[in-house]
């Protein structure tokens, strides 16, 4: 169905006191209690009443409400939630130089094409380079090699289109940059360098690729710091590009090292018109450096963060990684390894050093937030948790493992027992589940990884995320990966993992909220429930669950407010 999404205003503001019934062809309410209804009435920017118009009479109060029929032939659910992406390095990376494969969407609509050779990567990266008018250390994002088999980037191959200017080039995973010579020699990389992750050719010479954390964090200081305009900047691109999709609340998962990023978070939060709300983890190493290398320093840190958050920036878990990135080859994988024999992962955090942070966090009564990507990490991060839950119980502590692409049904189990919640990542089934299929995991791993349905199995709760800027934002796409399990070759990757449509949603909605401490106030369409939805011109649970996916967001309402004609995905 088409929605004249340009008749509805960008943005209207909620008018304090008064009530705003919202109708439509259906509400979806993730309320098992009442899973349907026709009306929302909002006040103040909370829901008031759900329901049939003729069963509100008792809120309307003469020239104190309106019926707003906008979304009559609509459907409204609770606002999307994405509990895992990284929002200002996503609108920071759409103002460095897209090499990645895929095509994307800018924050302004417009379609960044994808790179689908080395060389057209590297005729891209010098068509941009030759643009600027400055000789700054300029960042490239995107690169792939997972979608341009048997290809690597060295720094001779970047040598010849950057010339002495340096270069950075993020690899999709986040895992993994490809730099320069210029940038190898002013971050001072040479072959006498012993940080592990410094790649080096038979010679002993490093070939420019820098693997995880420790690697990557050499060239850290050489790139120019952001400026209070670029962060703001930055924090409207992401807000856009969620907005479009149907968010209405998004994160920031490993906040930290951008300078200036909390006060441009705050100031841009503060705004009127700010259409998502945020929810920020401090990465464990900004609290260590902030705290002078003290976790319980560190944890004061974030008690201030928190006490200077407003209604709309949250300060939520402390994030930890485990290991890196299976496509990239630093994800932990327990025997028998990589399928092709590739050497098994790259350490982040030692399993005594888990277990002391964890601990720490844990003591402090906050929740920690543990990157898993291989059942290998999943297994060093539920030994940690299990020793300090049964050193000291916490009730609803809500401890979570993040992305969960390889885990184990025993580990499930483990997770159950323990009341951890999983946030899964099913968008790698669709990027990257051929090349898992044919590289890295085999077939039995690859068609039971990313399971939503082996985790409801055993008991353990879990949203799904993009990881944006790792794929693009879009609930209903995350929705739609679990629901169909197909890959971009149109392959179907463990037919008996799928879930239905209604457990996708709930997974991007309650679920969603219940991983971020927001369920009693988000996630579900329930009187007292912040007013957060959002309008699609369909209803999901009506459709061909293969075209979860295409369905129009027509307008996200964000604390009574509306922001319409937001998609641009079938224009």
């Amino acid at each position: 169905m088409r929605v004249n999404r340009r008749m509805l205003p960008m943005y209207t503001p909620a008018t304090p006191g008064d009530v705003t019934v919202f109708t439509a062809a259906s509400v979806l309410t993730m309320n098992p209690g009442q899973p349907r209804a026709s009306a929302v009435a909002v006040r103040d920017g909370r829901i008031l009443a759900v329901g049939e118009v003729e069963d509100m009479h008792g809120w309307l109060t003469e020239g104190r409400y309106r019926i707003d029929r906008s979304f009559e032939r609509c459907t409204i659910l609770p606002g999307f939630i994405d509990a895992h992406m990284h929002a200002l390095s996503l609108g920071q990376n759409w103002q460095d130089i897209y090499l990645g494969y895929h095509d994307r969407v800018r924050p302004d609509g417009s379609i960044a094409p994808g790179a689908r050779s080395l060389p057209a990567v590297l005729e891209r990266l010098e068509t941009e380079l030759s643009r600027l008018n400055h000789d700054l250390p300029v960042a490239a994002w995107g690169f792939d090699p997972a979608h341009l088999p048997g290809v690597a980037i060295t720094a001779n191959d970047l040598d010849a289109v950057t010339g002495d200017r340096p270069v950075v080039v993020r690899n999709t995973s986040g895992h993994i940059t490809y730099v320069n010579s210029a940038m190898l020699r002013i971050a001072g990389i040479t072959r006498d360098s012993a940080v592990e992750g410094v790649v080096k050719d038979l010679t002993g010479e490093p070939t420019g690729e820098l693997r995880e954390v420790e690697a990557m964090s050499l060239v850290g200081p050489v790139m120019a710091g952001a400026s209070r305009q670029s962060n703001l900047l930055a924090l409207q691109g992401a807000a856009t590009l969620a907005r479009k999709v149907g968010c209405t609340t998004i994160s920031d998962w490993a906040f930290g090292g951008v300078a200036g990023a909390f006060q441009a978070y705050q100031e841009f939060t503060s705004a009127d018109d700010c259409p998502v709300s945020f929810v920020i983890a401090p990465f464990y190493r900004y609290l260590l450096a902030r705290g002078g290398g003290s976790m319980a320093e560190g944890v004061k840190v974030h008690r201030q963060m928190q006490a200077e958050g407003n209604p709309r920036l949250e300060v939520g878990p402390v994030k930890l990684m485990v290991d890196g990135s299976i496509q990239g080859f630093t994800g932990d994988l327990r025997w028998p390894g990589y399928y092709n024999g590739a050497v098994n992962h790259l350490e982040n955090t030692t399993e005594a050093e888990l277990l002391k942070l964890v601990r720490e966090i844990h003591s402090a009564g906050l929740q920690a937030t543990i990157h898993t990507n291989g059942d290998g990490a999943t297994e060093k991060a539920l030994n940690a948790l299990h020793r300090v839950l049964t050193e000291s119980p916490r009730p609803d502590h809500r401890h979570r493992l993040e992305h969960l692409q390889m885990v184990t049904n025993h580990q499930l189990g483990r997770m159950a027992a323990m009341g951890i919640a999983g946030n899964i990542f099913p968008v790698h089934i669709y990027y990257w589940g051929d090349f898992h299929y044919e590289q890295t995991l085999g077939p039995e791993r690859a068609n039971r990884m990313d399971s939503a349905a082996a985790a409801d199995r055993a008991g353990v709760r879990v949203s799904f995320h993009s990881d944006a800027p790792v794929t693009p934002v879009d609930p209903l796409f995350s929705a739609w990966c679990a629901v169909n399990r197909r890959t971009s070759g149109d392959r179907v990757l463990g037919d008996g993992e799928r879930v239905t449509v209604q457990r996708a949603l709930k997974a991007i909605t309650i679920d969603a909220a219940y991983l971020l401490h927001q369920d009693a106030s988000k996630g579900s369409i329930e009187v007292g429930k912040q007013a957060d939805l959002t309008v699609l011109a369909e209803d999901p649970l009506a459709i061909d669950p293969n075209r979860l996916k295409d369905v129009s967001v027509v307008a996200t309402v964000q604390e009574g407010r509306v922001f319409g004609a937001t998609d641009t995905r079938n224009e």
